[in-house]
């Protein structure tokens, strides 16, 4: 699902929501450039203001992700919002968390805040509503759901 700038605080309303009910319900998944590390001291103190514990990991490869998943598929249930901060963008957040480490962590919502393009569409138009990715100013409204985009992803059984 696509958050435009008018309503990133009802996206972190929804974080807010749902870190009250655990000790550690947010998991922030930052790149390692000087765009994610200011972001995520942002986000960091809006968290601690607000006295929600997180856990911060450092992502630079293919291979650190693969341990946040295994990570995630091992622990089900104690992490329920995932922020990541200049990654995630240009995959399919869904798949590659849930359906490549053979768990589905249905409670689990991702927030991506990245400026890499292009965006997978997989991201902003899934059935589900539980990836949400933030505009950055660059896009302005997002366009309906395209049409072959539907019939694409039925065939190819990737959209809910």
């Amino acid at each position: 699902m696509f958050v435009p700038l008018d309503h990133f605080n009802d996206a972190y309303d929804r974080i807010h929501t749902s870190a009250l009910t655990d000790d550690c319900s947010v998991l922030i998944l930052a790149a390692a450039d000087t765009d994610a590390v200011c972001a995520t001291s942002i986000i960091v103190n809006l968290l601690k203001a607000d006295l929600i514990s997180y856990k911060l990991v450092p992502v630079s490869s293919h291979d650190d992700f693969e341990a946040v998943k295994d990570g995630l598929a091992q622990n089900p249930g104690k992490i329920k919002s995932v922020i990541l901060i200049n990654a995630g963008a240009t995959s399919d957040v869904l798949y590659e968390f849930e359906a490549q480490s053979g768990s589905a962590n249905g409670d689990v919502s991702f927030y991506i805040i990245d400026s890499h393009r292009p965006v997978n569409l997989a991201n902003i138009y899934h059935d589900e509503d539980r990836v949400f990715v933030f505009d950055d100013g660059q896009v302005g409204t997002c366009a309906p759901r395209p049409r072959a985009w539907c019939f694409v992803s039925r065939r190819l059984g990737t959209l809910g």
